[in-house]
């Protein structure tokens, strides 16, 4: 007589199977205004949490919500990268970009406000089209 595996199908046993890994998570570390900038730091993952050790294009915007399902309101000072990552195009100006990883997986931006502001980055899953959302960022006045 005949047996069978288990052979459930699951995101960590499709990467195993192909050898490649897939964004399913992502991490933020949103950081502190210090002279009117706030750093976000974005750790792409696997679906077990494991940094993703590969470079990886994202659509990534500020909302206003914590759902992230606004386009919020653009700084008034610039967006740039801090130390990881690239950014390829701003669709709409330093609200919604095109941007790419480091080999690592990281991503931090560097968001300048003069005024009050509360933003969440909002990053689209290439994979799965979910939205990861971070925690807010605050500038205060």
């Amino acid at each position: 007589m005949a047996t069978f595996e288990d052979v459930s199908i699951t995101h960590a046993r499709i990467e195993e199977i192909n050898g490649a890994k897939t964004p399913y998570k992502m991490g933020f570390t949103v950081g502190t205004e210090a002279t009117n900038v706030v750093n976000v730091a974005v750790q792409l993952q696997t679906e077990s949490g494991a940094s993703l050790g590969q470079q990886v294009a994202l659509e990534i915007w500020l909302s206003s919500l914590s759902t992230g399902l606004d386009l919020g309101t653009a700084p008034d000072g610039a967006v740039a990268i801090g130390t990881n990552g690239v950014i390829i195009a701003s669709h709409t100006a330093k609200t919604h970009m095109l941007v790419t990883t480091n080999s690592s997986g990281q991503l931090d931006i560097n968001f300048t406000e003069s005024g009050a502001l509360v933003s969440c980055l909002v990053v689209k899953n290439p994979v799965t089209g979910e939205l990861h959302v971070s925690t807010a960022m605050t500038h205060a006045t």
